[in-house]
């Protein structure tokens, strides 16, 4: 995913957090993240399609759950996340359902 993607993802996953919609965010329930999903796809109208799916969602996990800094996660990071979850969980159905394991996983130095 191109930083300016990413960028665009980061940007709405903090305006979902601060605003209505995200008051109730759980995030032990999947329902709260495909909420968020739901929320920066609406916003993204389209632009965001041409990414693969588990992508979008790996992005959008670390996102939510990586440090509140000034700056997008790091190109590197998310391609090694991306290539773990890939080569652990080779089917992408699964995958996409398993992509907040992964994220919190990986931030735990897994």
């Amino acid at each position: 995913m191109t930083d300016e993607a990413v960028r665009f993802v980061w940007e709405h996953v903090g305006l979902f957090l601060r605003g209505n919609t995200g008051r109730d965010f759980d995030i032990g329930k999947s329902k709260s993240f495909e909420s968020l999903l739901d929320f920066v796809r609406t916003h993204a109208q389209g632009e965001l399609a041409r990414f693969a799916e588990d992508e979008f969602r790996l992005v959008t996990a670390i996102c939510l759950l990586g440090p509140d800094t000034a700056d997008i996660p790091p190109a590197a990071t998310r391609n090694q996340l991306l290539e773990i979850t890939r080569r652990f969980e080779p089917g992408e159905s699964k995958r996409v359902h398993r992509v907040m394991e992964f994220a919190i996983a990986f931030g735990c130095g897994w």
